[in-house]
């Protein structure tokens, strides 16, 4: 029995090993002629990587915008579902970038950690040519939290915000696979904890207590690390996918974009 239970243990530890970049990486494609139904003032472009491939991305436009807002999506899904996201920010007169990272959609590349941090700087290059850094926000949920958590540790802009951000990627998976012991470093870091820890303009964290993809306790370690005692703000019984229908959620958005 104990052999069995050992040879189990093992096939999922190798398991996790090989097929780590399909667990965080959840890319669904699209054609290159797909046509996005989102009616809300939009532009579809193409930002080119330094590695000559394109990556896909959507700009959402307001009339006098006090400023622009990144917006870095999670791990599962594509533009056709992440673009409906800018109207949390659009009804409050700010622009929108929300790119695909390398991989996923129309983008053209391979995902990886490295990748997605290349994503996300070419993004703001091509913000900042046409918006003022102090009117950049940098947004990320869920995955892109860690992306725009090292973004922001690049460069100059007016705010971090998370929602629903983990500590980092090994403690994310540990918690999916409990008591997994991880011999080998994974490939797939995404330290928000080491970002963070060197990010000096305002940040903000917004996590559900009932989270059940990024456990509640594993954004409330990133805590300590917030210069602002009352920026972590905790939407009581809101999950991973439906925070955005919470009054605490809105309020706050108000409160920080106001």
């Amino acid at each position: 029995m104990a052999g069995l239970v050992l040879g189990i243990y093992s096939v999922i530890i190798l398991g996790v090993y090989f097929f780590q970049d399909w667990i965080v990486f959840q890319s669904i494609s699209l054609k290159g002629d797909y046509d996005y139904p989102f009616q809300d003032a939009h532009q579809e472009i193409w930002l080119m990587m330094p590695d000559g491939h394109q990556i896909n991305a959507l700009h959402f436009t307001t009339n006098r915008p006090k400023g622009i807002i990144l917006y870095f999506h999670g791990n599962r899904g594509n533009l056709s579902r992440w673009g409906a996201m800018h109207k949390d920010f659009t009804t409050r007169q700010y622009d929108v970038l929300i790119i695909d990272y390398s991989g996923y959609g129309k983008s053209e590349g391979a995902s990886s950690e490295e990748q997605l941090y290349e994503n996300a700087r070419v993004a703001y290059n091509w913000a900042l040519q046409k918006y003022a850094k102090e009117d950049i926000i940098i947004y990320g949920r869920s995955l892109g939290s860690a992306v725009a958590s090292h973004l922001a540790t690049q460069v100059d802009s007016k705010m971090l915000i998370l929602e629903t951000p983990f500590y980092n990627m090994p403690e994310t998976i540990r918690q999916k696979v409990p008591y997994l012991w991880l011999p080998l470093r994974f490939k797939s870091q995404f330290p928000n904890n080491l970002h963070l820890a060197q990010v000096d303009i305002p940040v903000h964290i917004i996590h559900g207590t009932e989270d059940s993809l990024v456990k509640y306790a594993s954004a409330k370690k990133l805590h300590p690390l917030l210069s602002c005692t009352t920026c972590f703000v905790t939407v009581e019984g809101g999950g991973h996918r439906n925070l955005s229908k919470y009054a605490t959620f809105q309020e706050y958005l108000e409160k920080i974009l106001q």
